[in-house]
């Protein structure tokens, strides 16, 4: 991460396309009707806030910006799912959407939701409004996190494919990430909303 961080964009991009094709792979695998509605809005989803990422680090790239803002929103999606797993392990409770995900509560998204808020709070300037975003953010990677449960539902797939042990596809470790992206860019054009290495 030190390494991307240092050099910008290019090498994240790279990654970035090569995540694409594996999930655009891994899609077409888990679609028996290559030709359905879901098949093709599936394609389109995940693709467009990868191919915005990848946009957005070439330009940062020329201009010799540091990446933060795709590290940050990665940093957002990753705490809010460890401390989600955490709270809910922990907590308990009540079932966020029993029939969608039986593993996901309430108490884990509140978890994933507030940590990564307090978080923003303590390390950004203009903490609250900070704050305010990271958690929105954090709540769009929920949601994120039970479309594509919806859609394995739907398709009647475990996982999105084997590419990591233990752990399923690509697809099933950016699920949360791709939504959160998308809600990030509507952000970012709705109020002129950055995050900025300014902490």
């Amino acid at each position: 991460m030190a390494l991307l961080y240092l050099k910008g964009g290019v090498y994240i991009s790279i990654g970035l396309a090569a995540a694409l094709f594996i999930m655009l792979f891994e899609w077409r695998k888990m679609n028996p009707l290559k030709s359905s509605a879901l098949y093709i809005l599936g394609n389109i989803y995940i693709a467009i806030p990868i191919i915005c990422w990848i946009a957005d680090l070439t330009i940062s790239t020329l201009h010799k910006y540091i990446p933060f803002e795709f590290i940050v929103i990665l940093g957002i999606v990753s705490c809010s799912d460890t401390f989600a797993f955490i709270g809910g392990s922990l907590i308990g409770g009540a079932k966020m959407a029993p029939k969608i995900s039986p593993s996901k509560t309430w108490s884990g998204a509140a978890c994933g939701i507030i940590v990564p808020s307090i978080l923003a709070y303590v390390l950004f300037n203009h903490g609250l409004p900070r704050a305010i975003i990271t958690g929105i953010i954090a709540l769009s990677g929920v949601f994120g996190d039970l479309i594509e449960s919806k859609a394995k539902r739907i398709l009647n797939v475990k996982d999105s494919g084997t590419a990591i042990p233990g752990h399923g596809g690509v697809l099933d470790r950016l699920d949360s990430f791709l939504f959160a992206s998308y809600i990030y860019f509507l952000l970012r054009a709705l109020f002129n909303f950055y995050y900025t290495a300014d902490l």
